[in-house]
């Protein structure tokens, strides 16, 4: 990402104010344009026309978001552990390789949503025959998009991302213009329409970039295997993610919301929780074109001088100028964001309804 970090950096060093717009409305799509396009695409969805009560979009967006917190938990410590493995072979020159090891994760991936996903809906939650097996079906999409990731961004295929995410969206937005009073398995096999289009380019981009040879690498993945830390660490982001909505769904009765029997969500918090998340992009732009620019060259220069065989002192210096440069980074990492927040709290106040906010929860 180096390359095109410092392309973006300089973008933001112009007096012009339109590239800087585009050069930070660029960085926002590249660390969060899957997501952005998602929420697009969903939202299109949501808006579809209803001549009476939509009572099947609850059932569809609950759901989802339950999809959405198994994808993240089960995929995360797959995607850090197969990620370090693709980081090695594109370091090492051995994209032959990286088939492969898309292809174990998916199966990996595939034998989890078998003994989780499939006994969960057909013997636990409450919907029709067709809406659980369109459940199941848009687990198994969402996280096979969010395992093929991993493998672009190692080769750079961030048009690929953008493009597949992009006409995911599209896709939603014109089944919202289409339907009218869609029952929740219409709703979310118009969701997996759109998820299979964004699967099916994200696989032709990384045939595209790799081959579609499958070489068998065991030897390296056993390898792999001591790096343990890594899975764990990726199922304790995703649970971190997840904590606080879980605690909020079967921790608090206020605001709750129970469909098909077992699945419960809380559309004030989840709303509020939402916007809060979309506050981050822009402190998020400016980390990528700034922070990971200014890490890049540190850790380069550490690890080129420890090729040339550098003094310990000299090591040192360098490390100690990383830690520095991370300290001041996160402080003013954090300072950016109170003063997002700070305004996206008075905005709220104005665009309350708007943001389908309850003024009760306004605290």
């Amino acid at each position: 990402m180096s390359a095109l970090n410092t392309t973006i950096e300089r973008m933001t060093r112009r007096r012009s104010l339109s590239t800087v717009v585009l050069a930070y409305g660029f960085a926002a799509l590249l660390v969060a344009g899957p997501w952005i396009f998602t929420i697009l695409g969903i939202a299109g969805l949501s808006a579809t026309r209803c001549e009476s009560a939509c009572d099947q979009l609850a059932l569809f967006r609950s759901v989802v978001i339950h999809n959405a917190l198994f994808a993240l938990v089960v995929t995360s410590p797959l995607a850090f552990f197969f990620g370090r493995y693709v980081a090695d072979r594109v370091h090492g020159g051995e994209h032959d390789r990286l088939v492969f090891a898309f292809m174990l994760s998916l199966d990996l991936f595939a034998l989890i949503v078998a003994a989780t996903v499939v006994p969960f809906y057909l013997l636990v939650v409450s919907l029709p025959g067709p809406a659980r097996l369109a459940a199941i079906q848009s687990a198994f999409l969402v996280g096979s998009s969010w395992l093929l990731m991993p493998f672009l961004a190692a080769a750079g295929a961030h048009r690929g991302i953008m493009l597949a995410f992009g006409l995911n969206a599209s896709v939603m937005l014109l089944f919202g213009q289409v339907l009218t009073d869609p029952s929740a398995t219409t709703l979310l096999l118009a969701f997996n329409t759109g998820f299979a289009i964004t699967d099916g380019v994200l696989i032709a981009a990384v045939s595209h970039a790799f081959g579609s040879r499958a070489q068998p690498d065991w030897k390296q993945i056993r390898r792999q295997l001591r790096h343990w830390e890594l899975p764990l660490a990726g199922f304790a982001y995703a649970v971190g993610i997840w904590a606080d909505k879980l605690v909020m769904w079967y921790g608090t009765s206020a605001g709750g919301l129970l469909v098909a029997g077992v699945l419960r969500t809380s559309p004030s918090y989840d709303t509020a929780m939402f916007w809060a998340q979309m506050a981050s992009i822009p402190v998020i732009a400016v980390a990528f074109v700034h922070v990971e620019t200014r890490l890049s060259r540190l850790f380069a220069r550490f690890y080129g001088r420890l090729g040339q065989s550098a003094s310990r002192r000299e090591l040192s210096e360098v490390r100690q100028e990383l830690r520095g440069c991370v300290i001041v980074f996160v402080a003013r990492l954090v300072s950016a964001r109170a003063i997002v927040d700070g305004m996206t709290i008075l905005v709220s106040f104005v665009f309350m309804e708007a943001l389908s906010l309850r003024p009760s929860y306004m605290s």
